[in-house]
């Protein structure tokens, strides 16, 4: 697009205006909600509530920087 400026060149790029009435901030609410609801189906299943009553299994180099990342910020916080 030799010659045209910045701003035509993203007016060219826009998407049409139906697009836009979906997007909210920095994502679509539609799928948000779309999200939740399955989410929250999931986890009403017999195979939800054992995933979410299952502890997750870290290791000890992961919990060790986690340790160190809450250190991290409780320093930052006392300022």
């Amino acid at each position: 697009m030799e010659g045209s400026s910045d701003r035509e060149h993203a007016k060219d790029n826009k998407q049409d205006d139906s697009d836009d009435k979906k997007m909210h901030g920095e994502g679509d609410h539609e799928a948000d909600q779309r999200y939740r609801k399955r989410t929250k189906e999931f986890l009403e299943t017999q195979e939800g509530e054992e995933a979410s009553a299952t502890p997750v299994k870290r290791s000890d180099e992961e919990k060790a920087e986690d340790k160190a990342a809450r250190e991290k910020a409780l320093k930052k916080a006392r300022h």
